[in-house]
């Protein structure tokens, strides 16, 4: 539930900037990619490419992992014990 922010910095003239988690397009026009409230399916790798007129470059890959609050799925229960 907590907050995801990715960021880039970039210099040319007339940037233009396409998040992807993978292959698939998840971002805006922007140079931060926020998640307000990441959950599991959040979870993968992620680049950024950064497009002017001259052409495209691709930043590294960022991979983010999700962690999750533990569960408890059987309580303990009473005993009684000899000694």
């Amino acid at each position: 539930g907590n907050a995801l922010n990715l960021s880039v910095v970039a210099s040319g003239s007339g940037l233009t900037y396409q998040w992807k988690r993978g292959t698939t397009n998840v971002g805006t026009n922007s140079a931060t990619f926020t998640v307000a409230s990441a959950a599991a399916g959040d979870a993968g790798t992620y680049t950024v490419e950064v497009t002017n007129s001259c052409g495209t470059s691709v930043s590294n890959s960022a991979v983010v992992t999700i962690n999750t609050v533990p569960v408890i799925t059987t309580q303990p229960t009473n005993q009684t014990v000899c000694t």
